[in-house]
């Protein structure tokens, strides 16, 4: 998905709908303190640089291993999505 794709994605009014059904959904199916708390404090948000280096190996070899076509985007390239996406939630 492109940088374009995923900013027409976010402000449309399908990206609210979506959030809102992701939490009554962990919020029904989980037990827990954490399934309250805003999504902007779920650890891929709020310590995204930490979790980036923690999967950043393992995502240029063994998960690009796994996808058809060998074509994913850059650590970089993601990064710059999860930002956006905090932005909006």
């Amino acid at each position: 998905m492109q940088e374009d794709e995923i900013k027409v994605f976010l402000d449309s009014g399908d990206f609210i709908e979506m959030m809102h059904d992701v939490r009554k959904d962990d919020i029904e199916q989980f037990q827990g303190e954490w399934s309250y708390k805003p999504l902007s404090e779920a650890m891929i948000f709020s310590e995204l640089d930490k979790c980036i280096q923690g999967i950043g190996s393992h995502y240029q070899t063994k998960f690009r291993d796994l996808v058809y076509g060998n074509e994913i985007p850059t650590v970089e390239e993601i990064k710059i999505i999860l930002q956006k996406i905090k932005e909006y939630i």
